[in-house]
């Protein structure tokens, strides 16, 4: 593979001319990848849902000085989705400690935007989260825990439908649709919690809980899918309940849109997945084709059909599937050491505004893991990417 660099700009572009039919050519000016070191860079300057006017003057010249002032979401500070843009490449990341303001302040200026122009203004209130709090999200996480000393899942199930359905349900006027989400997101949470890597410290089961379950009670028509904790529990590592829930919505229903509301087809995530087989196929050739042909071999020997029904399989292949999938469904939580996995978030913060093609990070990640991988692939086949490999990304 030598020491050629992808660029995003080529991932960009490659990825902007198989979309041409479902999206606008896009602007995608950007730096190199330097996957040697695991740098992500950060990604183009395309506004879709333009920042507010921010006081530029007087801007602070010391190290803290200037992180204060760009983090400063106020009317005089210097907040920016442009800067933050610009910013969340930097070699070495955003410093930990500024993290949370630039997500809260990208939240804000998201969730504002939003009541103001999406086609559900009323979805967007502010004071949504207040009623969802003391009437969905704290009654469930009271639950949560009597749940975690009853044995039996008929009698768990009894008590969410008498003990928390009904005495809160009336209060917000719920629809059956919501009550029925309800119910069934506290039931999944029963299997999904418990195997949640990334609770501790800060994010404890009922932060989760009352996060998931206000979230898919206020939106039933996405509502609450497996892999959704992880979400959750990385925005509650950074952010208060009230922003984490709404930096939640945003993702879920403006940049994930399509990923989980579709369970039956998972059209967005299959066209995603075929994307990036795609790029896979162009930008590491050699890295494809072992990959490639250690699973066809495979299934080969296994005999597996290429028909179902009398109908051509759609899903991407396997070897792909294998883990991107999840990479992107839980964008990239609990599957990269927690600072890489916080790098990546950043890109896609900084990108927010751009809904679904805030996308494009995931795509440009994978693409930095495989390179780096490349040489471990190449070498030990479809073993290396299965085991060895994976392990070296966790590490």
């Amino acid at each position: 593979m030598g020491n050629n660099l992808i660029t995003l700009e080529t991932c960009l572009g490659e990825r902007s001319t198989m979309e041409q039919e479902a999206h606008e050519a896009q602007d995608a000016n950007a730096t190199q990848i330097a996957s040697t070191t695991g740098h992500l860079p950060g990604l183009g300057n395309i506004k879709e849902a333009p920042a507010s006017p921010r006081n530029q003057t007087n801007a602070p010249s010391s190290s803290s000085s200037y992180w204060e002032h760009i983090t400063d979401d106020s009317d005089m500070g210097g907040f920016s989705l442009a800067q933050f843009r610009t910013i969340a490449g930097r070699k070495g990341g955003i410093p930990s400690r500024y993290r949370s303001r630039l997500w809260s302040a990208t939240t804000s200026h998201m969730r504002s935007y939003l009541e103001k122009n999406h086609s559900d203004p009323s979805m967007w209130r502010k004071d949504v989260y207040d009623k969802l709090r003391n009437n969905v999200a704290a009654p469930s996480a009271a639950t949560w825990q009597r749940l975690n000393a009853i044995p039996t899942e008929s009698e768990r199930s009894r008590i969410i439908t008498e003990q928390l359905l009904a005495p809160n349900k009336d209060v917000l006027q719920l629809t059956l649709a919501q009550t029925t989400e309800w119910h069934r997101t506290m039931r999944q949470l029963r299997c999904d919690v418990p195997r949640n890597s990334l609770i501790g410290g800060c994010v404890t089961e009922e932060r989760l809980v009352a996060l998931c379950v206000a979230a898919s009670v206020h939106s039933p028509n996405t509502g609450y899918m497996q892999g959704m904790d992880a979400l959750a529990a990385t925005l509650l590592t950074h952010l208060d309940d009230q922003d984490a829930f709404w930096s939640y919505m945003i993702l879920i229903n403006h940049v994930l849109d399509g990923y989980f509301n579709d369970s039956q087809s998972h059209s967005a995530m299959t066209f995603e997945l075929w994307v990036f087989q795609e790029l896979l196929k162009q930008q590491l050739p050699h890295v494809n084709y072992v990959v490639t042909h250690t699973f066809d071999d495979l299934f080969s020997a296994m005999e597996t059909p290429k028909e179902y029904e009398g109908k051509s399989l759609t899903f991407p292949p396997i070897e792909i599937s294998f883990n991107v999938f999840s990479w992107f469904v839980r964008c990239f939580a609990s599957h990269l050491p927690n600072e890489h996995t916080w790098n990546v978030w950043d890109l896609m913060f900084s990108r927010m505004n751009e809904g679904t093609r805030a996308r494009t990070v995931f795509h440009a990640s994978a693409l930095a893991i495989f390179h780096r991988l490349g040489t471990s692939i190449e070498e030990q086949g479809g073993d290396a990417y299965k085991s060895k490999s994976m392990k070296m990304v966790r590490k």
